[in-house]
């Protein structure tokens, strides 16, 4: 599940170290001296952990690209309209907000 939320690699991480945590500590407290089946449960644990981690960077990186092709234009590489004025509506409320005039 955790490789539906597009999160950077370190929100990933921590996410991933909030569920692993409790589980390898539940599965260290109730070890029996059979040191295979708790490296087998703590590997299976961090390679779903590893994964997640993959498919959220992936989903991540393609909504990035996403993103820059709807803003940017392919052949000129400069902005396009809606985000410019986005941008210079946000740049008036600023200047607004600090009484400051533009140049």
């Amino acid at each position: 599940m955790l490789g539906l939320f597009p999160l950077t690699i370190s929100g990933g991480l921590f996410l991933a170290g909030v569920i692993s945590i409790p589980v390898a500590l539940f599965e260290v407290s109730r070890f029996n001296g059979d040191y295979y089946a708790l490296f087998n449960t703590l590997w299976l644990l961090s390679l779903f952990a590893g994964i997640s981690l993959w498919l959220q960077t992936g989903q991540l990186l393609m909504l990035m690209k996403l993103y820059r092709e709807s803003t940017v234009d392919p052949l000129t590489e400069l902005i396009n309209r809606r985000v410019l004025l986005r941008q210079a509506s946000q740049e008036q409320k600023n200047r607004l907000r600090i009484h400051s005039h533009f140049l």
